[in-house]
């Protein structure tokens, strides 16, 4: 099955549409993706079916439970090879992005590939976001965080509540298993200044498994002492 048609089927089981020139940018970025990880470790998965399930739909899975209004100033923290970052940024283009990693050789292929793909009003930071989320023009300016890194939800509060304006919100992309993350977050939560408002279950096209989207609002100013130096939101959890 062509990749348009993945996308389609699949966006249809979520319940969402993309249209032409959004598949054209997605079978686009499919294959920059390919050739770009023949240079630089960028996924695992690399089989039309998973890259479109598991990278492309689970990306845009948030547009599911949040939110993404025209102009919104979103940063996705720790973006590696550019997701959920650039699937978000593909179907909603009026977005204001930011995609922050820390490592190099990553940032230099997301510049290439937005270049490649003609996405505008695209920031690709290199930095660690105990780094960036101190800084004047990132700390407190984003409308949404999204983040669908691998660590623990109470490192990942810590490093992207910093980024939100008031009222704004952060997206976790998790597993379906998140109850005691949960439970191990609540604590830091309150003093960081977030919220949690809804734990969105879906399921993923072709039997692909379950997830979650944890959606916390931003509620008070996050204390200026967070987040921590680099490596200490790791080694001592809130």
């Amino acid at each position: 099955m062509k990749i348009s048609e993945l996308m389609k089927d699949g966006g249809r089981k979520l319940g969402i549409t993309f249209s032409n020139d959004e598949l054209v940018s997605f079978e686009a970025y499919r294959r920059l993706l390919l050739e770009g990880n023949k240079i630089t470790n960028l996924t695992a998965i690399t089989d039309d079916e998973g890259m479109v399930i598991k990278h492309f739909l689970d990306s845009v899975a948030p547009c599911l439970v949040c939110g993404f209004c025209d102009g919104m100033n979103v940063i996705d923290v720790g973006s590696g090879p550019g997701l959920p970052g650039i699937p978000l940024k593909i179907h909603v283009p009026s977005l204001k992005l930011t995609l922050l990693d820390s490592i190099k050789k990553k940032t230099n292929f997301l510049k290439s590939c937005c270049h490649e793909l003609g996405l505008h009003d695209v920031a690709v930071v290199q930095g660690r976001a105990e780094e960036f989320g101190r800084k004047e023009g990132f700390r407190g300016s984003y409308d949404r965080v999204v983040a669908r890194a691998v660590k623990p939800l109470n490192v990942l509060v810590e490093l992207c509540i910093p980024f939100l304006k008031i009222g704004g919100f952060f997206l976790a992309l998790k597993g379906p298993s998140i109850d005691e993350e949960i439970e191990a977050t609540l604590e830091g939560l309150e003093v960081i200044g977030g919220r949690i408002i809804e734990k969105f279950h879906y399921v993923l096209p072709s039997e692909a498994g379950e997830r979650c989207i944890l959606v916390i609002e931003k509620v008070k100013e996050t204390p200026s002492s967070y987040p921590r130096r680099p490596g200490i939101p790791e080694k001592r959890p809130l």
